[in-house]
């Protein structure tokens, strides 16, 4: 994600584009939900029973992040990286798989590794991240770790508890605020924790 915001900034992309770009996906989600709750009509078939359930698919993906940045905080080698990537991905694949079997339905792993595949690749191959980096990394996951918990709580009371209704609007919510926070880079979250941000370049 912050890689293809470097990339783009790397190219003489303006901030604010840059921002526009990683941002949009979470916006369209965003939408996404909302439409499944304001006319669910306009959304094919299959998304309207899937998407709610795929909010609950987010919340796995916040939590396995969580632990990948164990991979960094104990400043392992590439081959203790890869051993440790790979129980954690079968760990989480192996639940998921079985929520897939009593569904008959493949989507539970399906988005969980569109979610997480790009974070499982780069924790295995990527370059150990300096402290700076590091630590833009922890402030965004507790970033997002404290929005999902807000949407659902939100989300859970005007929706009618733990309902499609209620997992759309924590996805609308969500995801929302998630690409408003993309677009200030997280300014907020930084604010939270009391630290100073470098200026991007």
């Amino acid at each position: 994600m912050e890689g293809r915001v470097r990339a783009a900034r790397a190219h003489g992309v303006p901030r604010i584009l840059s921002g526009a770009a990683t941002a949009a996906p979470d916006f369209a989600l965003g939408l996404a939900c909302l439409a499944g709750v304001l006319a669910p009509g306009l959304l094919p078939e299959g998304l309207r029973w899937r998407l709610p359930r795929s909010v609950l698919i987010e919340f796995t993906a916040i939590h396995c992040s969580g632990f990948l940045l164990v991979a960094w905080m104990g400043g392992w080698g590439a081959a203790k990286r890869t051993a440790y990537v790979a129980v954690l991905a079968a760990g989480y694949s192996l639940v998921l798989g079985a929520v897939a079997l009593v569904l008959h339905d493949p989507w539970p792993v399906a988005i969980f590794w569109a979610l997480m595949g790009n974070r499982v690749t780069g924790v295995v191959f990527g370059r150990p991240p300096d402290e700076r980096r590091f630590q833009a990394i922890g402030i965004t996951w507790a970033g997002t770790t404290t929005l999902y918990v807000l949407a659902l709580c939100a989300g859970v009371l005007v929706g009618d508890g733990f309902s499609a209704r209620g997992f759309l609007l924590t996805g609308f919510g969500y995801y929302t605020a998630v690409g408003l926070s993309e677009l200030s880079e997280w300014g907020w979250a930084w604010r939270w924790q009391g630290v100073r941000r470098e200026p991007s370049r």
